[in-house]
């Protein structure tokens, strides 16, 4: 016997013609059950696995190492970044302390460059190829590691054809100095993206910000280092900046936008 009821705030609508090709007897929504609890959007969460806490470990440890024995030649290179004249006396001192903290900076570098990509590609969800089996940031810090001391041989390959080794030099101390900074730059970048429950979107869009910023720096400081070369003519410069600094940056911005 058909009887009438709300259950859930919807009536139960009873008997139908079938002949007439009516549906069967049907709930009409009085009220819908499932009200929003926020009127604005939420910004999306990134997930952060464990092994992210080891990375972060490992990077402030080599930062405490630098700051506790380095400091001094820690504010020698800060003042080289900001001012040329202070890149000279370094690369004439040849102190080995420099070298021995530039290891530690450059290994800072890489793990916090790693992780800022690995975040970036996670928040945005780009795919990488074999990321179904392998770690993104597996995938990522290979390349990070590789590129700039194969852009070094390069560079030297560079500087022994125009017969000019010294400015190569010269600029290849520039490209891992920013490096160094740049690096110094991610890390409350990455921990802040890491552990926030809101904000990430913006965070990122900082570190973006930062890490181009700092490209076109370097590429600033390559184009007045070559200027300073009579050998070098102002073709070979550019061709030398499009080839090595520009294209693979237009090769990742396809491939990323792509993998959208």
């Amino acid at each position: 016997m058909p009887l009438d009821s709300n259950v859930y705030g919807y009536t139960y609508a009873p008997g139908v013609d079938f002949s007439a090709g009516q549906s069967p007897d049907t709930l009409v929504s009085t009220q819908h059950i499932l009200q929003p609890s926020h009127e604005e959007a939420i910004d999306k969460v990134m997930s952060s696995p464990d092994w992210i806490l080891g990375v972060l470990v490992l990077i402030l440890l080599i930062l405490a190492w630098v700051r506790v024995y380095h400091l001094k030649r820690l504010k020698q290179l800060l003042q080289a970044f900001l001012y040329k004249l202070h890149v000279y006396t370094i690369l004439r001192s040849n102190d080995s302390m420099i070298k021995r903290i530039s290891l530690g900076l450059n290994a800072i570098f890489i793990l916090s460059m790693s992780l800022f990509l690995y975040q970036l590609i996670e928040y945005y969800d780009v795919f990488l190829p074999l990321a179904d089996t392998i770690n993104s940031f597996l995938l990522i810090l290979p390349v990070v590691l590789l590129l700039y001391p194969l852009k070094s041989l390069v560079l030297q390959l560079v500087g022994w054809i125009f017969s000019d080794t010294e400015k190569c030099s010269e600029y290849i101390f520039h490209v891992f100095l920013i490096n160094k900074i740049l690096g110094l730059s991610l890390i409350p970048i990455v921990v802040l993206a890491t552990y926030l429950s809101s904000g990430q979107e913006v965070l990122l869009q900082v570190g973006v910000s930062l890490v181009v910023l700092f490209y076109v720096y370097r590429l600033f400081r390559g184009y007045f280092i070559g200027r300073a070369n009579a050998n070098l003519s102002q073709f070979y410069i550019f061709l030398y900046l499009c080839t090595l600094e520009i294209l693979p940056l237009i090769i990742i911005t396809r491939f990323v936008s792509s993998a959208l």
